[in-house]
């Protein structure tokens, strides 16, 4: 029996965050569960063709658990935006969405350390007396080196996703405002006749 994520973690990356953590750990014991890995986490076979040997795979993780460290308060911003290929219908039609998960630096930077402070609990004595193994993707150990902050950089790029509940807001100001998308009435900036 499983909640689907069986333990946790709230830390600060820095100083900065000392009052308002900013990294969180979701465990979940992943051991012969084919649909949380691949139907839940949406990890294929891009990711196990690079993780591990085959044999870590023939019961799918007989034994192990998926520790995954998230950002919270990224500091990346996405948009959501009227299709101009639908202009000529009045825009009716699914949006434009351009979502920039680890497209800041200091976010990859933040969530690396977050590795970092998972790799540290691993080897606290009531972790490590078990042995943990930390599987690396192959090609990107070979061109960055294994376990270096360039290849974890490369990594949450390249495997890292982003969960569904710490969200984003859309901010409220006056038009011209830094990221302000809606007026002091709810008014959609920009678009005629939408408030939310």
């Amino acid at each position: 029996a499983s909640s689907g994520c069986d333990f946790g973690y709230f830390g600060a990356s820095n100083a900065s965050y000392s009052g308002r953590p900013d990294l969180q750990m979701h465990g979940m014991v992943t051991a012969g569960d084919r649909g949380l890995f691949e139907g839940f986490l949406h990890y294929g076979r891009a990711f196990t063709g690079q993780v591990g040997e085959p044999s870590d795979y023939s019961s799918l993780f007989a034994q192990g658990l998926l520790i995954a460290p998230t950002l919270l308060h990224a500091a990346a911003e996405g948009s959501v935006g009227l299709n101009p290929a639908h202009k000529a219908s009045g825009y009716d039609g699914p949006p434009t969405i351009r979502y920039e998960a680890f497209g800041d630096d200091d976010d990859v930077r933040r969530l690396t350390e977050g590795i970092r402070r998972l790799q540290e609990i691993m080897r606290q004595p009531s972790m490590a007396r078990l042995k943990p193994t930390l599987l690396h993707a192959r090609d990107l150990a070979a061109e960055l080196g294994e376990d270096t902050d360039a290849y974890w950089a490369q990594y949450i790029r390249r495997f890292g996703f982003v969960v569904y509940h710490p969200t984003g807001t859309c901010r409220m100001g006056r038009a011209g405002e830094p990221s302000t998308v809606v007026d002091p009435s709810l008014r959609v900036l920009g678009v005629r006749g939408l408030r939310v």
